[in-house]
Parts: C-alpha cells; structure tokens; sequence
C-alpha cells in the first residue's frame, strides 16, 4: 500500500514578507490623507472630529 509524503513545512520567503509590511505601510499613511479629504467635506468646527474619528477608525482596525 502507498503511503503519502509528509507535508512539508510552510516556508516563509523573505518577499512575501517584505510586500506585506510595505502594504501595510502604504495602508497606514493612506489614513491622514483620508481624514483630511473627508475633514473637507465638513463644515469648519467639525474638522477635527472628523480626523479624530479617521484615526480612532485606524486605530480600532488595528486591534
């Protein structure tokens, strides 16, 4: 009777991991652009709540 392999073990290629930390990145400083575009679309006194809760989003998404 035929016995399958023993699967081999993950391997991590080094970039794989390089493109994800540099999406990552590209993700993270996407965030002040957005919280100023829809900080524009407010009027003036709702501004900065408006970027308060772009990164209080950012930062709920991180968890």
């Amino acid at each position: 009777m035929y016995t399958a392999p023993a699967p081999m073990p993950p391997a991590y290629d080094s970039g794989d991991t390089a493109w994800l930390l540099a999406a990552t990145a590209m993700v993270l400083l996407m965030t002040p652009g957005l919280a100023f575009f829809y900080g524009g679309m407010v009027r003036t006194r709702h501004v900065l709540m408006m970027i308060k809760m772009s990164f209080a989003a950012l930062a709920f998404g991180t968890l």
